[in-house]
């Protein structure tokens, strides 16, 4: 079974609302054996950057670790997509 994680900078920061979106989402899936990335949404800040919101599930038995890992965002033909890979 899964457990939903959040990273603890954002945990403190996060909108009750959006929080809430989040888990819903999570408890609607149900995945076996394998990683996937889910768009949530995108927005702009006040600064003009582009902030993507991304549930990454892993029902795999091992630890997913991001550490030197780049998460790629981009939309293709109207369709989006998501990848992840290690730097190189």
């Amino acid at each position: 079974m899964q457990t939903l994680y959040f990273e603890h900078a954002w945990d403190k920061i996060i909108a009750p609302a959006d929080r809430e979106k989040i888990m819903e989402h999570f408890q609607s899936r149900n995945l076996e054996n394998k990683i996937q990335l889910s768009f949530l949404w995108e927005a702009i800040n006040h600064k003009g950057e582009r902030l993507v919101t991304v549930l990454i599930h892993n029902s795999e038995d091992t630890p997913l670790p991001f550490q030197d890992t780049a998460i790629t965002f981009y939309k293709e033909a109207n369709k989006l997509l998501l990848a992840f890979s290690p730097y190189q």
